[in-house]
């Protein structure tokens, strides 16, 4: 069975024109060995995210409406990571405080891509 990474992903800056942040137990062997990122079934290039110890970053480009996006993580030797990750719309008070809300707080593991 593949191994397991799981981790948070962002509810409380998730809006439009803001990176998600998504936080997570550190594992150095899944960091060397993440070979995709998908958003909503494309693959993204190394420069539109960042990956250090705990913490992936996408960049709000990624995200340029209001919408829920699906992400898929893929790294050999683990069970694929997928999320729905809800993307806000943007206020005039430049957060929804209220409404700030994600389909999937965590990650969903899953043994086959």
């Amino acid at each position: 069975m593949a191994r397991r990474i799981s981790g948070s992903w962002d509810t409380s800056n998730n809006i439009v024109g803001q990176p998600i942040e998504v936080t997570f137990a550190d594992d150095t062997a899944w960091r060397s060995t993440l070979r995709s990122l998908k958003v909503d079934g494309q693959t993204v290039s190394g420069a539109v995210y960042s990956l250090e110890a705990g913490k992936l970053t996408l960049s709000a480009s990624l995200f340029p409406t209001a919408k829920n996006y699906s992400i898929i993580l893929s790294a050999d030797g683990y069970a694929y990571s997928t999320v729905i990750q809800t993307i806000l719309p943007y206020s005039s008070k430049g957060h929804n405080k209220d409404d700030d809300t994600n389909d999937s707080s965590d990650f969903n593991n899953d043994d086959d891509e």
